[in-house]
């Protein structure tokens, strides 16, 4: 009875898998059909849709890719759908008729295409805080456990001791606070 059981589940995932496989393939060839052409220079976000008309993108690296793009005021199209990039990735940009896929590729190929510098403004100290944080905060299976550490931590009242037990967080601490000079 529990082989038989396991069979008909096994059985009902793939034809649902098989079905949603079709709807992708179904939904990217309507997708290309529909597709007007971009302007030269124009770069072609490929994202999730969001939520809603009001709301932002749900997903992290979609979010993250969008807010580069408006901060540095590279003119962009939102190309919301199901298709993804051929590394299997979202977001994905297109420009100029060249694929990168990744936000952080995609981020960094823009930085020398368009040449942006977000970080021109900033000391040597200010960037190598900003070069850290962004390191660590882009890194999800890094900064999970430590948020899940600290608010542990938190709860009983010791924060600071967490605060102060990483080496990175005291050096932010210590700039912060003026214990330290800027050496740049």
């Amino acid at each position: 009875m529990q082989i038989s059981g396991y069979i008909s589940i096994a059985a009902i995932a793939f034809v649902v898998i098989y079905f949603l496989s079709k709807i992708r393939s179904i939904m990217g060839i309507i997708s290309q059909k529909n597709k007007k052409p971009a302007k030269p220079g124009t770069v072609i976000l490929h994202q999730f849709p969001p939520a809603s008309e009001l709301s932002v993108n749900g997903s992290p690296p979609c979010l993250k890719l969008e807010t580069f793009l408006r901060m540095t005021k590279i003119p962009y199209e939102n190309d919301y759908g199901l298709k993804f990039s051929k590394k299997g990735k979202k977001p994905w940009i297109e420009f100029n008729g060249q694929e990168i896929a990744d936000s952080n590729f995609c981020i960094q190929f823009l930085k020398k295409e368009f040449q942006v510098d977000t970080d021109s403004h900033l000391s040597a100290t200010e960037k190598a805080i900003a070069h850290s944080v962004s390191y660590h905060a882009g890194r999800e299976h890094v900064l999970g456990p430590c948020v899940l550490h600290l608010s542990y931590r938190l709860c009983q009242g010791r924060a600071r001791e967490v605060f102060r037990s990483s080496c990175v967080a005291t050096q932010i601490s210590d700039i912060l606070h003026g214990k330290e000079e800027d050496k740049g």
